[in-house]
This record gives C-alpha cells, structure tokens and sequence, in this order.
C-alpha cells in the first residue's frame, strides 16, 4: 500500500514538474528573440549624424541605431546569409539604401534604410574597402589586387577594371586629384 501512496506521488510530481516545464516553455517561445551582434566590424552612420548602421562579423543582424540617446530603432535581419562577415557598409547619397558587404558569401546585400529590408542582391564583390564616389552615384569597391568594381547605387550594374601591374590596397576619391584613368559605358574611375 505504501508503495502504491509512494507511486501515485511521483507521478503527480512528475506530471506537475512536465506541466510547469511546458508553460516555461510556452512562455518563453512567446517571447521575441533579443537581436545581438559579437564582434562589431563595421559602421556607415547617416549625412545628418541621427543614425549609424553597425555591421558585424559573427552576426546575421544589421544594426540601425539612433545616436541621440544610443537606442537600436530596427534590425535587419539576415540570417539566410550568416555567417555574413560584414567588413564594409556604406550609405548611398540618398541616404535611402544601405549596402552591407558579405565576404562569405562575396554579395553586396541591397537594404532599404526606413524599413532596413533586403531590396536587391549583387552577386560576385569580394571587397577588402567600399567608398562612395565624389563623382556620381556609385561605389567603388576592390579585393586588396589589381581588380576594382564600380557598383551603380541606381541601377546596380556593376562594372569590373583589371590593371595588369598595378594592385590596390586602398581607393579614395577626391575632387582636387582626380585622373582619369579609364572610361567604359559612360563611366570613369577617378583616384
């Protein structure tokens, strides 16, 4: 009899302690996952100096932060492209799209700044640095050798030079020195 008292009593226990468990979890599965970032890598912060957007490298989250009082105001979320490895962000001129550089998966990720969603994808831009251009709307990006991208932030095409002898390590455009050193469909590469 003793036994049967002792049985009837674990089993309560258990079915109490499965029932506490399943509402723990219910209760926690209602809760939104918090958005984090390891390792912030880049940065791209707005003309006005309201936002900057954070990039990371062990993260699938883009950060949109509103510096007045440090409060993160969204995430874009991209976790189709983790590990994204993000070195290099930068803000068009509009200040309307943000594009994210992904060495792992050597994209250039497109994302509209008010609702930080994907728009567009640009495949095959290994990138060591991304600036945007003085000289019209669009960025210039190269991979540390003798290849640079020109990207259009309007149209997205993408326009490759390759220089047999000559390897960068770093662009940056300027209106005072400007040469230059190649035109193809309209474009020009100033260094």
């Amino acid at each position: 009899m003793e036994r049967a008292i002792l049985r009837i009593k674990l089993a309560l226990l258990l079915i109490i302690a499965l029932t506490v468990m399943l509402i723990i979890q219910s209760v926690e599965a209602e809760k939104e996952p918090i958005p984090q970032g390891m390792g912030p890598t880049a940065i791209a912060v707005t003309e006005d100096g309201e936002y900057a957007y954070i990039g990371f490298h062990l993260s699938d989250n883009i950060f949109k932060v509103r510096l007045e009082d440090l409060t993160v105001e969204s995430v874009a979320d991209l976790s189709t492209y983790f590990p994204i490895q993000c070195y290099n962000i930068a803000l068009d001129i509009s200040g309307e799209k943000l594009f994210v550089h992904s060495a792992s998966w050597r994209k250039l990720l497109v994302l509209d700044t008010e609702t930080m969603s994907l728009i567009h994808t640009i495949d095959n831009i290994g990138a060591w640095g991304i600036i945007r251009s003085q000289h019209g709307p669009f960025f210039i990006a190269w991979e540390g050798g003798n290849i640079v991208k020109l990207v259009s932030t309007e149209t997205y095409e993408v326009t490759t030079w390759f220089w047999l002898f000559l390897s960068f390590s770093f662009c940056y455009t300027s209106v005072r020195h400007s040469v230059d050193l190649k035109t193809k469909n309209g474009w020009a590469l100033y260094l």
